[in-house]
């Protein structure tokens, strides 16, 4: 059975993937925070060109994978598969990201509070032995209730939020601003597990066959 390797430093990818049972090492992309991710804390998509959200958040997934891929040594390469994710918060159509600091926190929670959001993860699976990326993206809506000034900096306080896209931890405190979530509620933490397991069945990983 082939090595899953996650191309990511996030611990929330990383306790998914232990959730599920899919055992795998994690060798971070360097890049990660720097040319490729969507990081910055206030884009809009028509600034994407031609790009769709879709096709911008894949193209991050897979820079993160062939990043980690030419780190590695030729006999790994031939019994490695490289999973590159990338999530970002999108409210009317445009991209919210990570804060750059606890007032930018606010601005974003102050927006995103009371309205609906989406939220995109692009999965990238990348085959090195037969050379081939596997991919898809899982789009979510997230609702948030109505909240004061007072209860955003109390949170804000409250939960270590810089480094979450749109500024909040559905996993954690952030779960009380949540009025409902229409889709997949793992890929608001990062990483939707069906999404994936459906990828690792196209390629005939053995995830919960039976003897």
């Amino acid at each position: 059975m082939k090595e899953i390797i996650l191309a990511s430093a996030s611990p929330r990818r990383h306790e998914l993937l232990t959730l599920i049972g899919i055992p795998h090492i994690v060798i971070p992309c360097k890049e990660e925070e720097g040319q490729v991710t969507n990081n910055a804390s206030k884009s809009s998509a028509s600034e994407k060109k031609q790009e769709t959200i879709e096709e911008s958040i894949l193209q991050v997934a897979c820079q993160k994978a062939l990043c980690v891929a030419k780190t590695l040594s030729p006999a790994k390469k031939k019994s490695a598969l490289i999973l590159g994710a990338d999530t970002i918060v999108v409210l009317n159509d445009e991209i919210i990201g990570k804060p750059s600091s606890l007032e930018d926190a606010f601005e974003m929670l102050k927006r995103l509070t009371g309205n609906v959001h989406e939220v995109y993860t692009g999965l990238c699976l990348y085959d090195l032995e037969v050379d081939r990326l596997y991919s898809g993206v899982e789009k979510t809506l997230v609702s948030m209730i109505s909240c004061s000034d007072s209860r955003i900096q109390a949170y804000i306080a409250s939960e270590h939020i810089l480094d979450k896209a749109g500024a909040y931890a559905v996993q954690g405190i952030g779960a009380a601003l949540i009025d409902h979530i229409d889709g997949c509620f793992y890929n608001v933490m990062g990483l939707p597990l069906s999404r994936l397991t459906n990828i690792l069945d196209e390629i005939g990983y053995p995830f919960l066959k039976t003897k």
